[in-house]
């Protein structure tokens, strides 16, 4: 089985659980400790990273079935399994926010996925960002990429032009009674931004060479997700401790 799920977190944790335990209320006794946490990934009812920063994470996940050579060949992982139990036959995916709470923040269904229930092993893959660079010069080709560079700083070069109008207006609105000018100023930036984002985004719309190399890293960068889980079904008599992982 592979699942492409979209992790997401607000506590700079992510992680495997199942769902379908019963588990104390997590929120209202322990808060943010990571001692819980902690003990109950030692217990092999939760694998969790600390990821250091709030975010997205797209991950696949792999129950008994293993990615191509190819595709591991572009991330690192620890020399090291950890135990997952799922006594419901449902495992879920997500922030560590909703481990344990009866009011889910971030995770839905869709972060869930069936398995025969019992022990596994879980191992997991973290992106090697300098070999999926390096690889997506080869895929594209070295030419194509530095053009499609050149084009998209232009993009960049829109998003601060953005960011200027709204710390001007920002602005303008604390200081109106001072310096009313300010609106005027504000205005006319935000006219001037307006129209060149949507000269750009027409001029991108149509630049063939831009649209064929963008699709071809958009394929590049679906085929490579941050995480890759790969959990494997545990004989009974295989010892295999829980844990967890720091990002960073």
């Amino acid at each position: 089985m592979l699942k492409r799920i979209e992790l997401g977190t607000d506590v700079a944790m992510v992680g495997v659980w199942d769902p379908g335990r019963i588990y104390p209320d997590v929120a209202t006794q322990y808060g943010d400790n990571i001692d819980f946490f902690e003990a109950e990934s030692e217990a092999g009812r939760l694998f969790f990273i600390n990821t250091a920063s709030d975010g997205g994470y797209p991950s696949d996940i792999y129950v008994n079935e293993r990615p191509d050579a190819e595709q591991l060949g572009l991330y690192q992982t620890l020399d090291r399994v950890f135990l997952i139990e799922s006594q419901s036959g449902q495992l879920i995916a997500g922030g560590l926010e909703d481990y344990g709470s009866c009011n889910p923040q971030i995770t839905t269904k869709q972060d869930e996925f069936s398995v025969e229930p019992g022990r596994y092993a879980l191992r997991f893959y973290e992106l090697d960002h300098e070999q999926c660079a390096t690889h997506l010069e080869q895929f594209v080709g070295r030419e194509d990429l530095v053009y499609y560079g050149s084009r998209f700083d232009g993009c960049t070069s829109g998003c601060l032009l953005f960011t200027l109008v709204v710390i001007m207006g920002v602005v303008s609105w604390v200081l109106a009674a001072l310096m009313p000018w300010l609106w005027f100023a504000t205005a006319g930036v935000a006219v001037i931004g307006v129209a060149y984002i949507a000269l750009r985004q027409r001029g991108l719309a149509k630049d063939e060479r831009y649209q064929d190399i963008a699709k071809r890293v958009t394929e590049h960068e679906s085929r490579f997700p941050p995480f890759i889980f790969v959990l494997t079904t545990l004989p009974p008599d295989e010892d295999v401790q829980g844990g967890w992982y720091d990002l960073h």
